[in-house]
Parts: structure tokens; C-alpha cells; sequence
């Protein structure tokens, strides 16, 4: 197995990565509108579309920024906002904006920026999270206060993915997802949008000349995306691009040897938040719905193995309480463990047998069954089909090539077990430690929504609404044992992140939800002495 190394991000390798605890500005040195810093990146564009294309809305982020960001060790700072307080019964959050923040066009940013922004989101997104459309928005001089009908704790986690757009802009456009534009985009951090071209793949960043915060030293960002993770490393390392980002995912670990053998980049590995699990289709799967047999197919995985050549070394075995060992309030529930024999065992208690001796098993009425596997990711998805085949199982293999396709299955419910990875922010959302992801009154394109039963329901309303402290610890280790005594998703291996680092760079700052492409690290980066 990889020997993992865990290193503290300040001061590694000789990095100058710099801490910003509220609005997050670092003078790196001025500006040298000459200077280009090129980012290579597997997260294809395939219309630029503001809000229309998910991952033009990630890489954009930097230029729209939310009211507040993720920094270096999973805890929020400021951005728009450069400072908040929360009421002590959760219910009123007021924010107080950061006056370096101005539209690249001229027009201030004011609190009606953001209490649009809200509500536009809320009204035009499909995704928007639900507490929004019961709020009530006020805005006073250079604060936004946000009243909540019921109080909210986790309010972060939902913040985070929400950008400030200009009013004077988008409140003529009544179908953002449907918007399409090349560029320019009116920003308000040290860049904006100048252009995104589908042809050339390529998103063109420039310094936004009215913000008023310390100057970045590039003056322009480019970030150009490759049809495989294979085709953007290679751009790195043939020196076409100066690093290498994809949203809410690690440096692919079973290239890291190619790093290792180049002068010219190093790599950082820090624990992350992210994981990958498989899922349960219990809206209308036989066998998902079936506790016994999600109990069964948790002994079919070979959790050592995936770590091994899924995530080559450089993660954890995970779990039954599913969440990672560096969120708050985890607690140690049994490992999850590889036990082919006695997944088969169970598989045959349940009823799921082979009737007719063909190695193949049937469902419980002895008709033949197959389950069907749903996964964008195609290591990962040959090795669980390869470990439910040895159970017994016949598979239909369902790749789906990219997010959008994913989605549509997924929606469809045309699945019974579906291999899927949680983000940082993903962590975060609703009411965190990953319930977002299962339960059935959230919206989200990358979530099952599987589960609807109230306990489960009624304990995610009570962590949203709990503050931290005993309570919410409490609560998170009831989480904790329903993950493990319900499975809605078994956790396959907790993730650890590896970034590239240009040595010929220096400044990396590197965000637990976004890696390097975050407003800080644009500002404090610059090249080496």
C-alpha cells in the first residue's frame, strides 16, 4: 500500500501558502498584464452558459464569488462578505460586504447584489436550496440580513455555491439556464469573464480593473479544458499549461508517478472531505429497496483493493457511519469489510439464490435477476461489477460518460446500485455530513434523494437547526449509526488529496472545496525567485 503522507499546507515543500481568515485578499506583487497562467483541466465546456453548464458555473466562480468561500482547512472566510454574525435561535444571519468587491463594469456592488442574487437563484435555479423561498432579505447601507423562518445553522454549506451576480444584468434575462453568451461576463472579484470559447476550449480570466483589493500578478487566467483526464496532464507536463485543476476532485493519483518524475512539479497530499460510495436505488429497485440485500453487498466489496487500484494508495479504507475521519463530530462505526463468503451467505438468507445452478442467483420469486450498475467513473465501475459478478449477481453495466448523462439516468431512477463521489461542498450542503446526497427533499444533479423515511428526514431538520456543541454532536453520531444500520450508500474509501505544484510558481494556496483555482491562491501566487 501507498505509505500516505499527511503534510500541513503552510510551509510544505518550500510553498509560501498564505492564511486569509475574512475577506481573503493577498497582495502576491502588481499586476503584469503579460503575464499568463494557464490551467489545464478534464472539466469540459460544452456551452457557455452562466447558468446552464455546471462546470462553466465552477470555474467561474472565482470571478462571481459567493458571500463566503472554503479555505486551506475546511472552514469558511469571507468573500463578498467580509465578516457574519448568526442570530443564538439560527433564525436571522446578518452579512457585511467587503467594499474591495466592485462589478467590472463600473456599477458598485451594493447589498441589492446579493438579496437579487438570493432571490433570483431561488426563483430561476432549479437547484436552489429550499430555505431561500421562505426568507425575508433586507439590506441597510453595506449589510445584508437574511431571516429565516426557521432557524438554520448550517447556512455555510448552502452559501458557498451561490454567486453574486449583477443585478443590472440579469434581471432582464428570465431563463438563466437557457442563457447563452461568450463573454464577456460583468465580475466583481480581481478577475472577470472576458470570454469562453467552445472551438478553442478555452475560458479567458482578465483583471477586473475597478476591484479594489490587492492586485493579482497575472494578469491574465486561462483555463483550458481536454477531453480526457490523460489529454489535460499531458498539457501540464508538456509545458502548455503551468497546473492542473478539476472541480471537487484530487490530482488523478495513478498519474502521480509521471509527477514524480519531473523537475519541474511536486505534489501535496492532504486529507480530504471528499469520498466515493455506492448507492441504492430504493425508489423503485427491488433489491435496493432490500435492506438485506444492501447488507449483503456491503461484504461484497473489496474495499482494500478499490483503494488500491481505484484510488492508487492514496485513500482510506472507510466506514459503516460512512463519513470521512476529518469531518467534525466522526466517530469510529465498524469497518467495512471485503467477506465474499459472507456476502454470498446472506445473499442466500435473503432469498436470493441460485434456483437453477447456472452461478447466476435469482430474486426471491426465482425468476432471473439482473441488477443494473450505474457509474461515470470506469475503473471503479469494472471492479464493482467484477465483485457483484463473483457474489452471483448478473450486471448490466451502465457507463455513462459524462455528469449530464449520469444525471439523466440517475433521475430516471434507471438503476439499482449507483457508484457516485461526494464532493467537499457536496459534504457541506443541506444539512451536512452528506445528507444532502440522500435525502428525498433536497434538489441537487449529482444526488440519489433515496431516502424519504421521516426519521431520517426528521434528523437532518435537526442538525440544520441545531448550533454546534453536545447536541449536534449527538445528533451527528445518530447519523452516524443510521448511515450503518440503513445503508442508503456504503462508503467505498475516503479520498486524499494530491495537487501538483509548479515549482517555478510560488504562493500555492490550496482550498479544501475548490483546490487551486479559489480567489486566494489567484492573488497570492506569482513566480518564483
Amino acid at each position: 500500500m501507498h505509505t500516505k503522507k499527511y503534510f500541513a499546507v503552510a510551509g510544505v515543500l518550500l510553498l509560501t501558502l498564505f492564511i486569509v481568515f475574512s475577506s481573503g485578499c493577498i497582495a502576491s506583487s502588481q499586476t503584469n498584464q503579460d503575464a499568463v497562467l494557464k490551467i489545464a483541466t478534464p472539466n469540459e465546456i460544452t456551452e457557455a452558459s452562466y447558468f446552464g453548464n455546471y462546470n462553466f458555473a465552477q470555474m467561474t466562480r472565482v470571478a462571481t464569488p459567493p458571500l463566503i468561500q472554503v479555505d486551506e482547512n475546511g472552514d469558511y472566510v469571507g468573500a463578498v462578505a467580509k465578516s457574519w454574525t448568526v442570530s443564538s435561535d439560527g433564525k436571522t444571519w446578518t452579512f457585511t460586504l467587503d467594499p474591495n468587491y466592485q462589478w467590472s463594469d463600473g456599477t458598485a456592488l451594493t447589498p441589492e447584489d446579493v438579496k437579487f442574487s438570493l432571490e433570483y437563484t431561488s426563483e430561476k435555479v432549479t437547484t436552489a436550496p429550499s430555505w431561500i423561498k421562505n426568507a425575508t432579505i433586507t439590506t441597510s447601507g453595506n449589510v445584508v440580513t437574511i431571516s429565516l423562518a426557521d432557524p438554520v445553522y448550517r447556512l455555510c454549506g448552502d452559501l458557498v455555491a451561490i454567486n453574486i451576480v449583477p443585478k443590472h444584468i440579469w434581471e432582464s434575462i428570465d431563463n438563466p439556464e437557457e442563457y447563452v453568451n461568450a463573454g464577456p461576463y460583468v465580475g466583481s472579484a480581481a478577475y472577470y469573464v472576458k470570454s469562453v470559447d467552445i472551438n478553442s476550449a478555452t475560458l479567458v480570466l482578465a483583471v477586473n480593473p475597478k476591484w479594489k483589493g490587492d492586485a493579482p500578478y497575472y494578469g491574465t487566467v486561462e483555463l483550458h479544458w481536454f477531453a480526457t483526464e490523460d489529454a489535460a496532464i499531458l498539457a501540464m507536463l508538456g509545458n502548455e499549461c503551468d497546473t492542473y485543476w478539476k472541480y471537487g476532485a484530487s490530482f488523478p493519483t495513478s498519474s502521480v508517478a509521471l509527477l514524480d518524475s519531473s523537475k519541474k512539479f511536486t505534489t501535496v497530499e492532504t486529507p480530504s472531505l471528499k469520498m466515493t460510495y455506492v448507492g441504492f436505488n430504493t425508489i423503485s429497485s427491488d433489491v435496493g429497496s432490500d435492506l438485506e440485500f444492501r447488507k449483503a453487498i456491503a461484504y461484497a466489496l473489496n474495499y482494500d483493493e478499490l483503494v488500491e487500484i481505484g484510488a492508487s494508495g492514496y485513500a482510506l479504507s472507510a466506514n459503516s457511519g460512512f463519513i470521512p475521519n476529518g469531518v467534525p463530530y466522526y466517530k469510529n462505526t465498524t469497518a467495512n469489510i471485503y467477506n465474499l463468503a459472507t456476502a454470498k451467505l446472506m445473499l442466500d438468507a435473503a432469498g436470493y439464490k441460485d434456483v437453477n445452478g447456472d452461478g447466476i442467483r435469482e430474486d426471491k420469486n426465482g425468476n432471473a435477476l439482473t441488477v443494473t450498475l450505474l457509474t461515470r467513473d470506469k475503473v471503479a465501475g469494472e471492479l464493482i461489477k467484477e465483485y457483484l459478478e463473483k457474489a452471483g449477481l448478473k450486471v448490466e453495466y451502465k457507463f455513462a460518460s459524462d455528469l449530464n448523462a449520469w444525471i439523466e439516468l440517475k433521475d430516471a431512477h434507471a438503476y439499482d446500485i449507483a457508484y457516485n463521489g461526494i464532493t467537499a461542498k457536496g459534504m457541506m450542503m443541506d444539512s451536512g455530513w452528506a445528507t444532502g446526497y440522500f435525502a428525498s427533499n433536497t434538489v441537487g444533479a449529482g444526488k440519489l434523494q433515496n431516502v424519504d423515511d421521516p426519521a431520517f428526514l426528521e434528523l437532518c431538520a435537526k442538525i440544520a437547526t441545531t448550533p454546534d456543541g453536545d447536541e449536534l454532536k449527538a445528533l451527528i453520531s445518530t447519523l452516524q449509526d443510521y448511515y450503518a444500520d440503513n445503508m442508503p450508500g456504503i462508503a467505498l474509501y475516503w479520498c486524499t488529496d494530491v495537487t501538483p505544484i509548479n515549482t517555478e510558481i510560488d504562493g500555492w494556496y490550496i482550498s479544501k472545496a475548490t483546490g487551486i483555482l479559489n480567489e486566494i491562491n489567484l492573488l497570492s501566487i506569482h513566480p518564483a525567485n
